[in-house]
């Protein structure tokens, strides 16, 4: 069972990282859900691409694209 170090760093056991494709340099992610801490790869999510269009809505997008 891994245990925190003084400086708060735990070691993701092996069999988890290489089930996950976690690899040195990889980010990862830590989210609270029920109660629980979750640890997550760092990938690509919706969220990632908030503004990333500026400031038109979707239909506006949609509108230029279809012609």
């Amino acid at each position: 069972m891994p245990s925190v170090s003084k400086k708060g760093q735990v070691t993701i056991p092996k069999k988890w990282r290489e089930k996950l494709g976690i690899k040195p340099g990889d980010e990862i992610k830590f989210v609270e859900r029920n109660g629980e801490l979750v640890v997550k790869k760092k990938g690509k999510e919706f969220s990632d691409y908030e503004g990333f269009l500026g400031e038109k809505n979707t239909d506006e997008h949609m509108e230029r694209l279809r012609g």
